[in-house]
């Protein structure tokens, strides 16, 4: 993240993941997004070493229907896609004192948007994903 003042932290993110969306027979759908986004911490209104912190983000999301981690193809159309994500997140993050480096614990909710005129399988969905994480991040201002 790249603190920016004023509680506002600008970000970008990306993962990869699986999920057994229904799964049979080594079947899994793979996600990996790619969003920029901007969280306001409302811990710099505290001056606290924990730091609740709402965001919102935007980007694009990738999605792979994958069969013993080969990508399957419905008829003509390999089932791939990549479409526009949103994201909407809440948090907490626990900063050490006068570090860059803090633990953060969120919970966030990403929708992706079909393009449902263009095809079959994965294209005839929107995908919504409800999540809970942690992790260590480090934030840097220049």
């Amino acid at each position: 993240g790249y603190e920016v003042g004023s509680g506002l932290t600008l970000y970008v993110e990306s993962g990869f993941g699986w999920t057994n969306y229904h799964s049979t027979g080594g079947l899994r759908l793979v996600q990996i997004p790619v969003l920029g986004g901007v969280t306001y911490n409302f811990g710099d209104l505290w001056g606290s070493v924990v730091q609740p912190y709402v965001g919102v983000a935007a980007g694009v999301a990738n999605y792979l229907l994958q069969q013993d981690r080969n990508t399957i193809s419905i008829g003509a159309s390999e089932q791939k896609i990549t479409n526009f994500a949103v994201e909407g997140l809440v948090g907490v993050n626990f900063r050490f004192s006068d570090s860059p480096v803090s633990i953060d614990i969120r919970a966030k909710y990403d929708h992706v948007f079909s393009d449902r005129d263009r095809g079959i399988g994965l294209e005839s969905h929107d995908w919504n994903n409800i999540g809970i994480g942690g992790g260590v991040s480090y934030n840097f201002s220049l």
